[in-house]
């Protein structure tokens, strides 16, 4: 089942079961959005175990209107690269308020009390997985999140991780390309150290239930959708359904 909704000017789009349990959440630009059913198709090949295939789970693209801006979580310049203005507490409002609602409205269930079973994930691609991890630490709403080659190198984020709690038993899900911290931009060159030394943090962490780092062949451009999607899959495959 497909449906797409406006929430506050914010397209949801919706692909999956009406009965879901799980709920994945994924900020993307506009010109992505047509690729939601792909998604949740790809997610479900992935997660399958034993040729059982996993189709009861929901996955909800959230549109993205200003990358920079609606997905930092905090303002700043970063020379020769551009200005990020720090709306991410605006667009995480915008999910919660709106778009979990909207979600458990789409649900088809037989009780309300049955409706706050749900369980939702985040996750996302570059800037989004920052995003989506940054989440994890403002709401106890998400169980889990997967930062996807996720911007890890944004200035103070690593010192934010370490001096704010995630949900009990969090799942994280982390992954970069082997080629993205040879970049030519200094500040992109930390990205390996950086998610190597979270990773580390998230397994010593008694807040997290469990963590992985994927490694993928390429750049920070190369096999994107797939990324994603891998990191879904770990996440679904966390829960029985």
């Amino acid at each position: 089942m497909t449906k797409q909704i406006i929430i506050e000017g914010h397209k949801l789009c919706l692909v999956g079961s009406s009965t879901a349990h799980i709920v994945l959440v994924c900020p993307v630009m506009s010109e992505q959005l047509h690729k939601t059913e792909e998604h949740w198709q790809r997610i479900k090949e992935l997660s399958s175990e034993n040729g059982a295939i996993k189709e009861d789970f929901l996955f909800a693209a959230v549109e993205v209107k200003d990358w920079n801006g609606e997905l930092s979580p905090w303002g700043l310049h970063i020379e020769g690269i551009g200005d990020f203005s720090g709306k991410a507490e605006q667009m995480l409002d915008l999910i919660i308020k709106y778009g979990i609602p909207a979600i458990r409205d789409f649900t088809n269930r037989d009780d309300a009390a049955s409706k706050h079973k749900l369980q939702f994930m985040i996750g996302g691609y570059s800037l989004a997985g920052l995003f989506a991890l940054w989440s994890m630490y403002q709401t106890d709403v998400f169980c889990g999140a997967a930062s996807c080659s996720g911007s890890l190198w944004y200035p103070k984020f690593i010192e934010y991780a370490r001096l704010h709690d995630l949900p009990k038993q969090s799942l994280i899900y982390l992954s970069l390309g082997t080629k993205e911290e040879r970049a030519g931009q200094a500040v992109f060159s930390k990205i390996g150290d950086v998610t190597r030394e979270l990773y580390t943090y998230y397994e010593q962490s008694e807040k997290v239930k469990e963590t992985t780092l994927r490694w993928n062949p390429g750049n920070h451009f190369k096999d994107v959708d797939l990324r994603i999607d891998r990191g879904f899959s770990w996440l679904l495959n966390k829960f029985p359904i």
